[in-house]
């Protein structure tokens, strides 16, 4: 077999996939087609979801027996989804949100960026709800139900649309407060002054409200960045206060860093308040990592009196 594509994924590393109970795979991604297999999406478009299957490229090894991140006892390999598998191939359903010739952008990717793509597949499924059985996962939620103390947030992140902008301008006033609603309204409705691309993500709540958003844009160079390469650079990043802490603030800036990939950037960057200190907490969980720490000075030169 040979891989008909890769992955692209905001995944660099398997500990930042969600896993466990309650576990949310919304992440966005890029299945990356070879030229010489382009012409094998043809009419694919037409299709919602999509079956991938997939090479687990950097397990080692195998183990018959294992204990999931779902459960606190053991089962056989051919139970559970492991990537320890005598022959170690995976299976993802996502959804195909759009095609742009041999690249599929999708949403729901689970894998590694750079995973080798062995086959796609239309998902489809005649089995009615009622006939299908989940085994042991039914019995190991039953039994970690009691301990649970609160519900993972629902939500899914896109991108920003015109009807966002109220919603959008209000969360501005709270990450910004030194300008107004509708000083943040105004400058939305203005768009972006920069020659470079920008985009704004948001994350919406099971109730269809926003949750967060996230503005990311290209600069031609940051601090301890290539500077002969453009950065992604994240311009703000929000998420209310009570949505904090639940994986929604990590799903913002990985679609930011995806979008920043789409447009040739190696290297994201971003900055914060040096006595802020939550922010810095959450930049360095996202991987990131201090530069550079600046102190700002101003002057009054008071009025200038011209002399004739």
């Amino acid at each position: 077999m040979q891989p008909i594509g890769f992955v692209r994924s905001p995944y660099s590393d398997k500990r930042e996939i969600p896993k466990g109970p309650g576990a949310k795979h919304e992440a966005l991604g890029i299945l990356e087609i070879r030229p010489e297999f382009e012409l094998g999406l043809t009419d694919i478009e037409g299709f919602s979801h999509l079956f991938v299957i997939w090479l687990f490229d950097r397990a080692d090894g195998f183990d018959l027996i294992g204990r999931p991140p779902t459960d606190d006892r053991e089962h056989g390999v051919f139970a559970t989804r492991s990537p320890r598998r005598p022959n170690p191939i995976g299976l993802t359903v996502v959804q195909l949100q759009r095609r742009d010739g041999a690249l599929l952008h999708v949403k729901g990717v689970d894998m590694l960026d750079g995973t080798p793509i062995l086959d796609i597949k239309p998902y489809l499924s005649s089995i009615p709800a009622d006939q299908l059985r989940r085994g042991w996962m039914v019995d190991a939620e039953r039994r970690r139900r009691p301990a649970t103390v609160a519900a993972p947030i629902a939500f899914i992140v896109r991108s920003a649309m015109g009807s966002d902008r109220e919603q959008v301008a209000h969360m501005r006033a709270l990450l910004w407060p030194s300008a107004s609603v509708e000083e943040h309204r105004r400058e939305l409705e203005a768009g972006s002054v920069s020659h470079l691309p920008t985009e704004t993500f948001v994350a919406v709540g099971e109730d269809g409200g926003l949750v967060g958003f996230v503005e990311v844009g290209l600069r031609s160079h940051a601090d301890g960045c290539d500077a002969a390469k453009p950065v992604g650079f994240l311009e703000g990043w929000f998420v209310n206060e009570e949505c904090r802490r639940r994986g929604v603030g990590g799903a913002l800036v990985r679609a930011a860093e995806l979008w920043a990939r789409e447009q040739g950037c190696v290297e994201m960057a971003s900055d914060t308040w040096i006595d802020h200190e939550e922010s810095q907490k959450a930049h360095a969980a996202l991987g990131f990592e201090v530069v550079d720490r600046c102190v700002h000075f101003r002057k009054s030169l008071g009025k200038t009196t011209i002399r004739e």
